[in-house]
């Protein structure tokens, strides 16, 4: 899967990753995401872990914003003729 994954050029997803560790995606979100209160064995900790490193996972922060309905975006405006 991992070699697919890069094959294939495109960005590995948390599908791919619980795929790749036989997890499910609330497992590796809440991993990944470092998810207070959730019982999650060691073992399936470093699985999850592992798979992210070997599938080169980065969130997507267009992914993030969407879910999250905002951005970190700051815009900045200022007068056309600044003297």
């Amino acid at each position: 899967m991992a070699a697919e994954t890069a094959r294939s050029g495109r960005r590995a997803t948390s599908a791919d990753v619980a795929r790749e560790a036989g997890v499910s995606r609330s497992t590796v979100s809440f991993v990944l995401n470092g998810t207070k209160g959730q019982t999650i064995p060691e073992a399936t900790r470093q699985r999850v872990l592992e798979a992210a490193a070997r599938l080169r996972y980065a969130p997507s922060a267009e992914a993030r914003t969407l879910s999250r309905g905002r951005s970190d975006v700051v815009l900045l405006t200022s007068p056309r003729n600044c003297r």
